[in-house]
Order: C-alpha cells, then sequence, then structure tokens
C-alpha cells in the first residue's frame, strides 16, 4: 500500500470550472500554394446564415493536435470559414455543454442554453466524462452522436533521452520505464528526477484542486474515490498535505 500511495497524486489541473474562452484563428496557412478563400462556406441553421464552423480547442495536447488539423482541412481545404474556440478546461464535459449550447460551459445542469448557436459544434476528443456529461443535460439539447474515447489507462509519461541515459550509465544500470515499478530497497530511480515539490512551483496555486473538492462529489470528473483505494488497498491514510492538495 506504502508502494502504491506514492505514485497516486491528487495534484489535478481542472480549470474547467471557471471555464475561460476566446475565439481565434489562424494568420498563416499550413499547406503550400495556399491563399485566402474570397469565397468561404459557411453554415445556415436555425434561421440565420453565415455562421463559422466553431472547433474546439481545450488544453491537452492530443485534443489540440486534431483540433488543428479539423481546422486546415475544414478552411485551408474545404473553404469553410473556421475558429478555434480556445478553451481552459481540461475536462471532456464542458467540451459537450459547449456544442450543447450552454451558456454556462462549466455547469453540469446547462440551466440556460441556446442549442441555437452553439459554442462549438461539434467535439473532437472526448472520453468517459464527456458522455456522462451528455446523460446529465435535458434531454432536448443533448448531443444525438457523441463517440466516446474509452480504453483502459493506468498511467503515461514522457521521460527525455538524457534522463534515460543517465540511468543506464549509473552504477546500478537503472532502465526507469521498467514495467514502471521498483524495489526501494535496491533501487533508487527517484534521484534521476526533480523533487516533487518542484510540481507547486510550475503549477499556479488557484487551479490545483484540493482534497477536499476531490471527495465532495462522487459524481464529479475528479472524485478521487478515497473510499474506493482504502476498501482495495486497507491504507485509511488518505489525508493530503500542503494545503490539502497532495496525497501520497
Amino acid at each position: 500500500a506504502r508502494v502504491a500511495r506514492s505514485v497516486i497524486f491528487s495534484l489535478l489541473l481542472c480549470c474547467g470550472r471557471t471555464d475561460i474562452s476566446f475565439l481565434s484563428n489562424h494568420s498563416t496557412f499550413c499547406i503550400k500554394n495556399r491563399t485566402h478563400k474570397t469565397n468561404l462556406r459557411y453554415l445556415v441553421y436555425g434561421g440565420q446564415a453565415n455562421h463559422s464552423v466553431r472547433i474546439p480547442r481545450p488544453t491537452w495536447t492530443s485534443a489540440q493536435v486534431i483540433a488543428e488539423i479539423t481546422y486546415i482541412l475544414l478552411f485551408e481545404v474545404m473553404g469553410y470559414s473556421s475558429v478555434f474556440l480556445n478553451t481552459d478546461t481540461v475536462l471532456s464535459g464542458p467540451i459537450v455543454n459547449y456544442a450543447a449550447g450552454c451558456l454556462d460551459a462549466s455547469d453540469i445542469t446547462c440551466p440556460v442554453h441556446n442549442i441555437n448557436l452553439p459554442g462549438v459544434h461539434f467535439t473532437l476528443e472526448s472520453w468517459n466524462g464527456g458522455q456522462k456529461q451528455v446523460s446529465r443535460l435535458p434531454e432536448q439539447i443533448q448531443p444525438l452522436l457523441v463517440a466516446n474515447l474509452d480504453y483502459t489507462l493506468f498511467d503515461g509519461w514522457f521521460i527525455w533521452r538524457e534522463i534515460i541515459e543517465a540511468g543506464l550509465s549509473s552504477p546500478q544500470h537503472l532502465f526507469l520505464d521498467y514495467y514502471r515499478s521498483y524495489n526501494a530497497s535496491l533501487h533508487q530511480p527517484h534521484v534521476f528526477f526533480d523533487h516533487w515539490t518542484r510540481l507547486f512551483e510550475l503549477i499556479p496555486n488557484d487551479v490545483i484542486v484540493r482534497c477536499a473538492e476531490m471527495d465532495a462529489d462522487h459524481t464529479s470528473d475528479y472524485y478521487r474515490n478515497a473510499p474506493g483505494y482504502i476498501r482495495f488497498s486497507n491504507d485509511t491514510n488518505v489525508s493530503c498535505s500542503v494545503g490539502d492538495t497532495i496525497w501520497f
């Protein structure tokens, strides 16, 4: 249980709680020999014409890559007037809310909405939180089709080459991605990485979700399920340190 706790961090960015968004487009072209089209195509719906296609661009990298490719295809190849909706959310739920026309994308109940003026016209990368949010919305504005990314994800990370090489060239010849676990009595992989307190120097304090918030609502996308952890590990120490921000 001690080893399991050592890799469980409750330091979670969740800017989607107070969502900030703005529209933008590209000033340059990706495809060579492309020029600005003089007769752009627009969407027509809700009795109104000339709607630019709104593409969601949240903060996680994979979704941003998909958004950029979508913009290139829609604008440069197909000739549609297109804009990004840049949002600071790290969750799928607010993007679904934008597509449903919710005026407050961070409110899971979506009490005020206008489906004729949605924030975005589709979602591009939606995880389980997005599917869950669809079921919370009023039936009349629920999206009819939501592609959901759902697979077992235990952990994932990127390790710089110089760190890998430092581990391999050490007296222990330590491969730092070896099955993602080590016998702490024999190996000390932590010496090759920054101390965990470095996180607090890099992440703004006001965007860190506190443990008390993660424990408050079991329907939340960032619920940490401490009772479940205790049940499976028999480890009852789920207290958080450093201002209720981190859990070992």
